[in-house]
């Protein structure tokens, strides 16, 4: 049987949650993913951040190393060597969630046209497939419709066995949709084309 909060053995069971959480090296470490790994076992009593915090300070626990940088796996990727023509590639990102104060989360869909140095921001709901298209629907009717749409892989990583709605918009209206490849956030963005 697992302690409860109310047992003497609690403490010594957030540790011991702390290091199993600690010995993985992408998760998260602090109080609020302590607790929530106590509340999957299904425990009576569960203590409260503050407690944990607590806990982990009287036991000087050590905080996570800082992780080395990502090291680039060598995969080709074509490189712009001088700035395209207008519309000839149009990047796209999305941001968020975001939130203003006393309001709703939103998402920010932007889009750069690397050409004219030329940008459009569209705000979203949320970060469904089907809101990403209607945004990309509103950004071209600025900035036209490009040859070439970069995209953040987001897309076909949140979908099973079929096409985002976003790329069948594109292949509908002849635009070659180009996924940045998974990984590699820092192939997203013009800034190097920009330059």
């Amino acid at each position: 049987m697992w302690p409860t909060a109310a047992t003497p053995n609690s403490r010594l069971f957030v540790l011991q949650v702390r290091a199993r959480l600690a010995a993985q090296p992408w998760s998260q470490i602090g109080a609020p993913a302590i607790a929530w790994e106590l509340e999957k076992l299904h425990l009576r009593t569960i203590p409260e951040l503050r407690t944990i915090e607590r806990i982990l300070e009287r036991a000087d626990t050590p905080r996570r190393a800082v992780r080395s940088r990502y090291v680039a796996k060598g995969t080709p990727y074509p490189a712009v060597a001088q700035r395209p023509a207008p519309n000839a590639l149009q990047e796209a990102d999305l941001v968020g969630p975001r939130h203003l104060s006393g309001g709703i989360p939103f998402y920010a869909c932007n889009a750069i046209d690397l050409g004219r140095r030329a940008a459009a921001c569209e705000l979203q709901p949320n970060k469904s497939d089907a809101a990403t298209a209607a945004s990309v629907v509103r950004i071209w009717g600025r900035l036209g419709i490009p040859v070439r749409l970069k995209l953040d892989n987001w897309l076909v990583a949140t979908l099973h066995h079929t096409l985002p709605v976003t790329a069948w918009l594109c292949l509908a209206l002849g635009v070659i949709p180009v996924f940045v490849p998974v990984r590699e956030p820092w192939r997203q963005g013009g800034h190097r084309a920009l330059q």
